[in-house]
């Protein structure tokens, strides 16, 4: 079996503009196959800091992403593409990004 059947899991990349990541990365999860379809990203932030977060569209979340945030200081935006595009508003706090199928 092809270990991209199913599509690839959710991952970092940087922007452009910042190529070099300021804020600190600190975790990345992805559920289980035998748990519902859920990636977590957790990081220190860095006020300015960007990057984005590209999900497969095609097969794993053909319906796009519910994009959650716990936490204050990040602002992040799903193009419906497949890029989620994160930016840092604060510095030195814990934000877990997450992202979910959408039903």
């Amino acid at each position: 079996m092809n270990a991209f059947a199913a599509g690839f899991p959710p991952y970092i990349r940087p922007t452009a503009a910042q190529p070099e990541p300021t804020c600190v990365f600190e975790v990345e999860t992805f559920s289980s196959p035998d748990q519902p379809l859920k990636y977590h990203c957790k990081i220190t932030t860095a006020v300015g800091a960007e990057f984005e977060l590209v999900y497969d569209k095609v097969k794993m979340f053909r319906g796009g992403v519910v994009v959650s945030v716990e936490e204050n200081g990040v602002e992040a935006t799903d193009d419906g593409g497949g890029v989620v595009r994160v930016r840092c508003t604060t510095s030195g706090e814990r934000v877990d990004i997450a992202l979910s199928p959408k039903r």
